[in-house]
């Protein structure tokens, strides 16, 4: 037909049905494929794919291997994944892991309930935000001056939890993909408002010595990832991906130099048994000392005698430290990123007999769709060592306390206080540029 206004000759499709409209003329066309079919768009390479509500895709996975892997990587080509999330589990919950890790070239967009002008209601007289804290352990006091929210918005949020409750809320309209995803669980060793309190934390100065904490990896799945904490802060996470011991090596010792690490912890199973010797061969021993970390080894509370419950082994007892580290009265920061919330709460832990404090491991997390926690693993690091924890006494140990290998604790010399109600916790335990998310 004719646009006689413009005088331009539109194209007329030649097929146009509900799952089809196609255009002779352009050579192009417009498919629609139904969730529930299988593998749809196989065999057909579109240039552009959008894909809505992918958390609730009955064959999601089918999908993927045909119409999204159809897409060619090519200038003008994208793919728009969006979904409302639907619980720590399928393939978007897998492939927002991935994009959010920096491992896939889809790029992740959240989009908080609280950037929409019209998700507000006028405040009644007489509202007062509540001190009392829910199941997430925030009141909403805390959630209103975490997320910077107005009065509008929180009349709006808890009319709307009155309708859905809590949970509901938390589904529909999330503050963060942590949230989303509710990627903890009754089982998660840490508590999301904890880390969101340490991310969101303003006017925080770390103080005392520089401890660097490397979790490394080559190349397989998993990042190797470095931490930097100076007392009340973690100031910097860095991660990088298939990398060799060389190069890793040498990676390290640039940050130690740039940063002034006093101390670093590196955990010395798999590839870090490669690269301790280089860095320790490259970093001057008076400036800072370079410990090797076994994360399988016997934790400083199963020195001690009489022999009591605690921390399993090393790693379970560091991220005891980081646990009380969190929740210092002081206030403590962590940089703010959703992919860190993730992973920090995400380790489950495991019950044990004798009560015994022991934390799943990296491939049993895999083995429920949860990724590998390379970036807390790296921060617990910095919680190696007792004289890591204490705050008020930079100074650092005489050489003379050092062995050749992994140090040893002497076992209650230093102690963070532990919260009330943590030791009931435990017993009561059961346990490129071609796309973007949204």
């Amino acid at each position: 037909m004719i646009n006689k206004n413009l005088a331009i000759e539109l194209p007329r499709p030649k097929i146009k049905n509900a799952n089809e409209l196609s255009f002779k003329r352009l050579g192009s066309k417009y498919g629609v494929a139904t969730a529930g079919a299988k593998a749809g768009g196989r065999g057909q390479t579109p240039n552009l794919f959008h894909g809505s509500e992918v958390g609730f895709w009955e064959n999601a996975a089918d999908h993927f291997k045909a119409s999204v892997q159809g897409v060619p990587e090519r200038p003008g080509s994208w793919v728009v994944l969006e979904s409302t999330a639907n619980g720590a589990q399928g393939e978007f919950y897998e492939q927002w892991n991935k994009a959010e890790a920096g491992e896939s070239d889809f790029i992740p967009i959240f989009v908080p309930w609280f950037w929409q002008e019209e998700y507000r209601r006028e405040v009644p007289e007489g509202f007062q935000l509540s001190e009392e804290k829910d199941d997430t352990g925030l009141s909403e006091r805390e959630y209103a001056d975490i997320h910077e929210l107005s009065l509008e918005q929180m009349v709006w949020r808890r009319k709307k939890i009155t309708t859905l409750g809590a949970a509901g809320f938390r589904q529909e309209y999330p503050a963060t993909s942590q949230e989303a995803f509710v990627a903890s669980s009754d089982n998660s060793f840490i508590e999301p408002a904890a880390v969101l309190r340490a991310r969101k934390r303003k006017n925080v100065a770390g103080y005392g010595p520089m401890i660097m904490g490397v979790d490394p990896a080559g190349w397989g799945g998993d990042r190797f990832a470095i931490a930097l904490r100076r007392g009340t802060e973690v100031e910097k996470i860095m991660w990088r991906d298939k990398i060799d011991s060389v190069a890793a090596a040498h990676w390290v010792v640039d940050l130690i130099k740039e940063h002034g690490v006093d101390t670093c912890n590196i955990d010395a199973g798999g590839i870090g048994q490669g690269v301790i010797p280089i860095i320790r061969s490259l970093v001057d021993k008076s400036t800072c000392h370079i410990r090797a970390v076994n994360f399988g080894g016997t934790s400083d509370h199963k020195q001690a005698k009489p022999k009591v419950p605690g921390p399993r082994n090393k790693r379970a007892e560091m991220w005891l430290r980081m646990k009380q580290w969190l929740v210092l009265e002081e206030g403590v920061k962590l940089p703010d990123l959703d992919v860190l919330s993730s992973e920090m709460t995400g380790v489950q832990v495991k019950p044990q007999l004798n009560n015994d404090l022991l934390l799943e491991s990296k491939d049993q997390m895999r083995a429920r769709n949860v990724r590998s926690p390379d970036l807390a693993d790296a921060i617990c690091l910095t919680f190696a060592s007792l004289r890591d924890v204490e705050l008020d006494k930079p100074q650092r140990p005489k050489r003379k306390e050092f062995d050749a290998g992994v140090r040893q604790e002497r076992t209650g010399e230093y102690r963070l206080p532990m919260p009330d109600d943590f030791t009931s916790g435990l017993e009561e335990s059961p346990g490129g540029d071609l796309s973007w998310m949204c």
